[in-house]
């Protein structure tokens, strides 16, 4: 490899590892329920998130079976919710372009492959779901998966750390709200102003204009071969 090259891993290297040092603080602060500097913002947002979860429920110490049977639970009704928002697309919103439900089989893989957070897609994004499924059964398991991995993973370590005998685990919501909220939600309003600064386009916008402006009914081909084509 060229020294260009070297320099590019070097640097990438130092700057994850420059990084890693204070995020990893200010997640140690998320996990264990210490005041953040974005508690003014996301604890009116927690709060109307346990109010619709309950807040008894959203507050209560858990065991590891009750941790896990409320995990399961959680993302079950995520998957099942995703499931729906594809086999019922064509009644659903942001929908510009017209594309048809989901083959059920195809909705019942993908939204157990992303509430996994395995991500797979058996299928063309571009020719196959609207924005509002885009958004709604993809971008939003996105998050959840990651933080429910993540939540997961605490709740083990807290395991080997409780004087309790393991009664008190943490709460899964409480955990899977804060992670989302104080995480994973700043750091992607940091890269949409880095995308927006850069001079990236509107995805939903441009992706409309460019298929109602190149696409023609009587072409034989549809939406299709113009996702092929770009």
């Amino acid at each position: 490899m060229s020294l260009q090259a070297w320099l590019q891993i070097v640097l990438t290297l130092l700057a994850i590892l420059l990084i890693s040092i204070p995020l990893g603080r200010y997640m140690a602060r998320v996990v264990t329920g210490q005041r953040t500097f974005f508690d003014r913002i996301a604890d009116p947002i927690d709060s109307a998130i346990y109010f619709l979860i309950e807040r008894r429920t959203a507050s209560q110490a858990m065991t590891w079976r009750t941790y896990t049977v409320h995990m399961l639970l959680t993302n079950m009704i995520m998957a099942i919710i995703i499931y729906l928002v594809l086999s019922f697309q064509n009644y659903l919103p942001l929908n510009q372009l017209n594309f048809g439900s989901v083959e059920p089989f195809l909705a019942f893989n993908t939204a157990i492959s992303f509430v996994t957070n395995t991500n797979w897609q058996a299928y063309g994004g571009e020719s196959t779901l609207s924005n509002f499924s885009q958004m709604g059964a993809i971008t939003f398991p996105m998050f959840t998966s990651a933080a429910t991995g993540f939540v997961v993973a605490m709740a083990w370590i807290r395991a080997f750390t409780v004087r309790n005998g393991g009664s008190d685990l943490g709460n899964f919501y409480r955990d899977f709200v804060r992670f989302i909220t104080r995480v994973l939600l700043p750091i992607c309003f940091v890269g949409v102003f880095h995308d927006r600064a850069g001079g990236r386009p509107d995805n939903g916008r441009e992706r409309h204009r460019s298929y109602a402006s190149r696409w023609r009914p009587d072409d034989g081909c549809g939406a299709g071969c113009v996702a092929g084509n770009d």
